[in-house]
């Protein structure tokens, strides 16, 4: 939903009754201000191996609510360390490596809350994706981190966020975060509509 259809529907229920104005304008700069803050584009250098924790501290902190992680990057570039410093940013004491042969890792956080890490390097079909139950990991609501994700491409859910990691001439490394995600319209409309239920289907 654009900040203009926000406006819309403002505009639409300040119409319909006043008194619900109030309500609805708090659910959307509130649902606005949460976009905002998860979905802000971001990016890390990383001019020495002594700034990975700290980078990855960085990286943890604007993570928000997102749950899946799709690590881009050449082949050195640095993505299973990068993904070892979040891992134990977020309190994870087990052994970290890339699980190239096992496809994926299970980790445990500092809440005991199991961290998903893929290496997608030696897929070779679709089917062994699907084989080790990859449905079932992205749906659980447990965090998620892919190395190789450009070769199960069109298994991605549309929530995941990508994460580039690229080498500068000095050898530092920019990590960057996209800003972009996929909004979820027919969730907000029903949200909206369950508050002011006569608010006309094309406005939303």
């Amino acid at each position: 939903m654009s900040g203009q259809q926000l406006c819309a529907i403002i505009l639409e229920i300040m119409q319909i009754d006043p008194a619900l104005h109030f309500s609805v304008v708090s659910f959307c700069c509130n649902f606005a201000a949460e976009k905002t803050e998860q979905f802000t584009r971001m990016d890390i250098t990383i001019s020495s191996i002594e700034q990975i924790a700290s980078s990855a501290e960085e990286f943890v902190s604007a993570m928000g609510n997102r749950k899946i992680f799709a690590f881009y990057g050449k082949m050195g570039v640095g993505k299973t360390t990068f993904i070892k410093a979040v891992c134990e940013t977020l309190g994870v004491t087990d052994v970290i490596n890339s699980p190239t042969f096992a496809i994926v890792n299970e980790y445990l956080d500092g809440n005991d809350q199991p961290i998903y890490h893929f290496d997608f390097y030696r897929i070779k079909k679709e089917e062994e994706v699907y084989d080790i139950g990859f449905e079932d990991y992205v749906s659980s609501g447990n965090l998620c981190l892919m190395e190789w994700p450009e070769l199960i491409e069109d298994l991605l859910p549309e929530e995941t966020v990508r994460v580039h990691i690229e080498e500068r001439d000095d050898s530092s490394r920019v990590v960057t975060m996209d800003g972009e995600a996929d909004e979820e319209p027919d969730m907000i409309s029903e949200m909206v509509s369950d508050i002011v239920p006569d608010i006309t289907p094309d406005i939303i």
